[in-house]
């Protein structure tokens, strides 16, 4: 009897460290995936080289799938990074085709209420890890 009540003991441990490293494996991505979508804003407000800019946004297409990859099913974030993703791809293609204008335009106007909705349901998918 002690036994199996050492052993269930046991076993909520392993799964309270299993969801410990969910939720940090989950913020770690999350918030790669916020730096990158912004260091991609950024180096187009900058006039970066496109060179440069192909590269950042490489590197935010890789983190996209990693997101999809970390997320709870169901929980939204992929989607999210998915939006905000497809937004900066707009951006760089009309940075890239002298529409200056739109460009800034999805930067100021579109950009940072994905990356809000991204963030809020980033928030919810780490705390329902945690219970």
């Amino acid at each position: 009897m002690g036994g199996l009540a050492a052993n269930a003991g046991q076993e909520k441990g392993f799964e309270r460290e299993r969801a410990a490293a969910i939720e940090d494996l989950r913020i770690e991505e999350y918030g790669t995936f916020i730096g990158t979508a912004d260091e991609v804003a950024l180096t187009l407000l900058a006039d970066a080289p496109e060179d440069e800019i192909r590269q950042t946004y490489k590197r935010l297409l890789a983190v996209k799938t990693r997101v999809f990859l970390v997320e709870t099913e169901g929980a939204g974030v992929g989607t999210a990074a998915f939006s905000a993703t497809e937004t900066l791809g707009k951006a760089v293609e009309a940075r890239n085709n002298g529409q200056k204008d739109v460009m800034e335009r999805l930067l100021a106007d579109v950009y940072p209420n994905e990356i809000a909705d991204f963030l809020a349901v980033a928030r919810a998918d780490i705390e329902r890890t945690r219970e």
